[in-house]
């Protein structure tokens, strides 16, 4: 009989781990080498030779996984022995070890390690192979632990450990030292994602959609998590273990958005049963449909977008067959050139002064009680603190306990003194406002471009009571409301105003007292009854300036 025929057969199995692979006592080449010279010396022929390069820390791996399948299905061409050089090449999991040793054995397959020979049927070799199986998983567990705990350390020094998130970017300093910084665009694009968010003007998708037009490339899952990293606002997130409770350290980097604007849109994804109003998620991208109509047919205009080569453009168009379209871009350029010949009379600058302080002092009212309630709250966390202080002298409570009501505390309390401050310094600067904003009455145009989509939807209401016509290169003549022209033509405004020179007006603009609110509009507007003006003309007036003071204030206040 030949002799090579009764040779036993030994598949070898050569395994490294990513980390391993410029450890030359781990290479896949000594590994291959000392095996094939242990089927030499021993008289084994080589069967299969399988190469491993993932992690032993189970047995969830590529071409173990294939190999073992194959062990199952091909009974008559399986060896008799599994070779590795050591136990651990084998397996850095004691457990799944053990098990995986007894179904080897079930099939008939016996494993080896040639650098550490052993014969387990011997009963007391499995102390030996116990040694062996567990050696590799203390050395896991102690690299893990050691590698988490120097993350951790990293972490309270304020560092980013991981890969930067979307908008920033991983450097190393001429020591390095490793940090994150802003990249552009993208971190101006989440900015706005966090504005917008926080405005409520876009929920998440809507968010998501605007970033990914101006640039962002990511999955909406990987927008989700951005939203909710601290990193953003500058704080990096230290995460709760048995003996610390979770807390947050002022990082190292820059951050991008404020802590009072990222924990306010935190606070809106949290509150799972606020309803966001339903609109569509380009809604904000036709900011006209609805004040449309075609020029062919009269129907109303409505909008959607239509994929390019590279990106992708949004028209208005009509629904009917006329096949009527408009590029948005253009039409809204036009709209805000239109809205350039809109001038406030100076007639009316008294009373726009006056309405606007008006509304500005209720809004600081408002504030001022805002900041009443957020002083109380942080009185309120700080007597618990010191309560919880005074129970943890006394024994009532422990260590733990203690710290994490601090935390907690410490937490809230930190972003109610942002936002506390970040009320004053709008209050410190309403005398500021006063005059920018009564510029803003004859900057309807600046009014548009700055303002939300309810913003410009209301504007356009407001001054033309019309559907508007328009063939892409201009707008036909469209008709102004009664109070838009009394307000910004001069030929039709009201007789009997205050008189206005630029002695009066200087010194309106510096007037920072108080003002009593007017009983009458007549008397508002320094008329009377024998100027033939009816009052519901004197009441859209008025109106048309309480609005509009209105959304200057909330352009002031953002």
């Amino acid at each position: 009989m030949d002799k090579c025929a009764i040779l036993p057969i030994a598949d070898l199995y050569i395994r490294v781990s990513t980390e391993e692979q410029a450890d030359k006592g781990f290479s896949q080449r000594y590994q291959e080498e000392v095996l094939r010279r242990h089927c030499e010396v021993n008289s084994i022929q080589v069967g299969s030779v399988i190469y491993e390069d993932f992690s032993a820390k189970t047995f969830n791996r590529p071409q173990w996984t294939k190999l073992f399948k194959s062990y199952k299905v091909n009974k008559g061409n399986r060896p008799q022995v599994l070779l590795f050089t050591k136990w651990d090449r084998f397996s850095r999991n004691t457990a799944e070890a053990y098990a995986t040793i007894r179904s080897l054995e079930a099939l008939g397959i016996q494993p080896v390690a040639t650098e550490q020979p052993l014969d387990i049927t011997v009963p007391e070799n499995q102390m030996t192979l116990a040694f062996y199986l567990t050696i590799p998983e203390v050395e896991n567990a102690r690299r893990s632990l050691n590698i988490k705990q120097g993350l951790r350390r990293a972490k309270k020094e304020g560092r980013c450990t991981g890969l930067a998130p979307v908008g920033y970017i991983n450097r190393t300093t001429e020591t390095g030292v490793k940090y994150i910084a802003p990249i552009e665009p993208c971190a101006s694009i989440m900015k706005t994602a966090f504005e917008q968010i926080a405005s409520k003007t876009h929920n998440i998708t809507q968010a998501y959609i605007h970033a990914t037009d101006n640039g962002f490339n990511k999955s909406k899952n990987c927008f989700w998590r951005a939203i909710r990293n601290p990193l953003y606002c500058g704080k990096v997130p230290i995460h709760a273990t048995p003996h610390e409770c979770e807390q947050y350290v002022q990082g190292t980097h820059e951050p991008i958005v404020s802590e009072i604007l990222f924990f306010n849109v935190q606070s809106i994804i949290n509150k799972k049963r606020e309803q966001l109003p339903k609109r569509s998620n380009i809604e904000y991208l036709f900011p006209l449909r609805g004040f449309l109509t075609c020029k062919k047919c009269g129907e109303v205009l409505t909008g959607s977008g239509s994929q390019g080569r590279n990106k992708k453009y949004y028209y208005y168009h009509c629904h009917s067959n006329c096949k009527s379209h408009l590029r948005t871009d253009k039409l809204h350029h036009l709209f805000v050139e239109q809205l350039k010949s809109f001038k406030l009379s100076e007639n009316y600058y008294p009373i726009c002064l006056k309405i606007l302080k008006r509304t500005l002092t209720e809004e600081a009212a408002l504030k001022t009680k805002t900041t009443y309630h957020l002083t109380k709250k942080i009185d309120e966390l700080n007597n618990k603190i010191k309560k919880a202080r005074d129970l943890l002298l006394q024994g009532d409570i422990d260590g733990s306990d203690y710290k994490k009501i601090k935390a907690g505390s410490e937490v809230q309390i930190n972003i109610l003194c942002e936002k506390l401050s970040a009320l004053q310094n709008k209050q410190r600067q309403l005398s500021k406002d006063v005059n920018t904003g009564l510029s803003l009455f004859s900057k309807l145009r600046q009014l548009y471009e700055e303002g939300d989509i309810h913003t410009k939807r209301e504007l356009t209401r407001l001054i033309f009571p019309e559907y508007l016509v328009s063939d892409g290169k201009c707008f036909h003549a469209s008709p102004v409301t009664g109070a838009v022209k009394r307000l910004y033509n001069k030929e039709h405004s009201f007789t009997g105003l205050f008189s206005y020179n630029l002695s009066i007006k200087k010194e309106l603009l510096t007037q920072s007292d108080s003002l009593i609110i007017e009983q009458e509009n007549y008397e508002t507007l320094g008329l009377s009854q024998q100027n033939n003006v009816s009052t519901s003309e004197v009441n859209e007036v008025m109106s048309l300036i309480n609005t509009l003071a209105k959304i200057i204030t909330i352009q002031l206040l953002k």
